[in-house]
């Protein structure tokens, strides 16, 4: 086989074959009668006299050294069998090298994949604000600004954006806008919906016009069924796919005009403090 094996009674080999004999540098002849424990790394050594003692017959990790002193990883699966009456334990060990190389790969990989990911999120960040900081300079016309900023969220930020502004003590929609245009009507259905029945009275809302900026990292299916009014407004609701929010009041020289609720339906996106 591959795997190398070997037949010990706990103080001497018994027997090898050539995959093991090759894995550690010697000949089957100059293996068989010696102490099993050589070929293993010190530092595995009461780790593996504890798992013969308890006849362990799961696979495990551990490091074997070779005749020119390298160390590396393997894998053991063994267990114990009698022979003529003798206790007798029969291991198989696989190199496993190769595999561990694999996984350090893919570990930086992700580390590299994750840290372009923070860049370029950095990034998006950045432009957004700096277009963010033109718009809101360049007019003085309220619900065209607020119209521009919520497509301007909906390019860099989240798939659907709300921007509610309070006037005379009422919630009025400034801003309804969809990144994909064919739910677009979708969610003026739903914003519709939530205004004829919850309006003031949802803790959600409440928040909002309390000033609260707050986060909802990831949305449950209970969740939804908590915000809808009736079967045909959670079907709505589920056709959105929102899967993380996120709403921070809009204020003008200390005073609460209204909200911005940004929302996402990527399953890779979770809105968190720094977002907001």
């Amino acid at each position: 086989t591959v795997e190398g094996i070997v037949v010990h009674d706990g103080l001497q080999v018994l027997d090898v074959n050539p995959s093991m004999a090759a894995m550690v540098g010697y000949e089957i002849d100059e293996i068989v009668g010696t102490n099993p424990f050589v070929y293993m790394h010190p530092r595995t050594h009461e780790d593996l006299k504890r798992k013969i003692r308890e006849n362990y017959t799961e696979p495990y990790e551990a490091e074997m050294i070779h005749r020119d002193g390298t160390v590396f990883p393997v894998e053991i699966k063994s267990r114990d069998f009698y022979r003529d009456g003798r206790k007798l334990r029969v291991a198989a060990i696989r190199d496993i090298r190769e595999r561990r190389q694999a996984e350090r790969a893919a570990a930086l990989l992700r580390e590299e994949r994750t840290a372009r990911e923070i860049a370029e999120r950095t990034r998006q960040q950045a432009e957004f604000l700096l277009e963010a900081s033109h718009i809101l300079a360049s007019s003085f016309d309220t619900s065209t600004t607020l119209k521009q900023l919520a497509h301007l969220a909906v390019r860099f930020l989240a798939d659907f954006c709300v921007v509610t502004l309070y006037v005379d003590g009422d919630a009025e929609m400034a801003a309804v806008v969809h990144a994909d245009v064919e739910k677009q009507l979708l969610l003026e259905a739903n914003v519709r919906q939530w205004r004829e029945h919850w309006q003031s009275t949802h803790p959600f809302s409440q928040a909002q016009a309390g000033g609260e900026a707050f986060v909802m990292p990831k949305i449950e299916p209970h969740d939804l069924d908590r915000m809808a009014r009736n079967p045909e407004h959670r079907r709505l609701l589920g056709e959105l796919d929102t899967r993380t929010l996120m709403s921070t009041p809009i204020r003008s020289g200390g005073e609460l005009i209204g909200s911005i609720m940004l929302a996402s339906s990527h399953t890779d996106r979770s809105y968190a403090t720094e977002d907001l």
